[in-house]
């Protein structure tokens, strides 16, 4: 494979699409999860502001990504199965070959109502839209909160800002500085 067509796997995307996610305000967990009849690469959640400290905060939204080198109807096919139980599907795919896309391609991913990444070293463009999903099933809300609580940022003064950012593991370590949290 040539140098430029970066990522020789799926995996070496998943970083830069975590981070598109934590600028859109979402929550990541580590690892795949289940989505109401299979499992995505990644799903996501947005939360509000806590109702009161200690208690969980209402989940906003949620996004699943599938992620893919090659095979555009294994992920549309994917993405569309997991717009069942989430409210936004996407496609995340190399930037080199969402450029080669024909326009007939483009529509398929339309037709399904599934987004479309196009993923580069470290820029994420949205080159389709998602439709709008059927909701988040209701298994995955009480799942997807107990991964991501300790990612809750808190705002100046101690308010909740309802944004969460991966601050788990490894991904804490690559933003450098530690997360406040309710007791600072």
């Amino acid at each position: 494979m040539a140098s430029d067509q970066w990522p020789a796997k799926e995996a070496a995307m998943k970083g830069v699409v975590l981070d598109w996610l934590a600028k859109q305000g979402y929550s990541v967990p580590d690892g795949e999860m289940y989505v109401c009849g299979g499992y995505a690469d990644i799903v996501a959640g947005r939360y509000g502001p806590r109702p009161a400290p200690g208690r969980k905060p209402p989940l906003l939204s949620t996004i699943s990504i599938e992620l893919k080198l090659h095979d555009v109807a294994g992920v549309i096919r994917q993405a569309s199965n997991n717009r069942h139980g989430t409210d936004q599907a996407y496609a995340a795919m190399p930037i080199w070959r969402t450029m080669k896309m024909q326009p007939a391609t483009i529509r398929k991913f339309r037709a399904a109502g599934v987004g479309l990444l196009a993923v580069s070293r470290n820029v994420v463009t949205e080159v389709v839209q998602p439709a709008r999903g059927e909701g988040m099933c209701e298994t995955l809300a009480p799942v997807l909160w107990p991964h991501c609580r300790r990612s809750y940022v808190v705002q100046e003064g101690g308010q909740d800002s309802g944004r969460w950012v991966v601050a788990g593991g490894r991904r804490k370590k690559q933003y450098g500085f530690d997360f406040p949290t309710n007791s600072s």
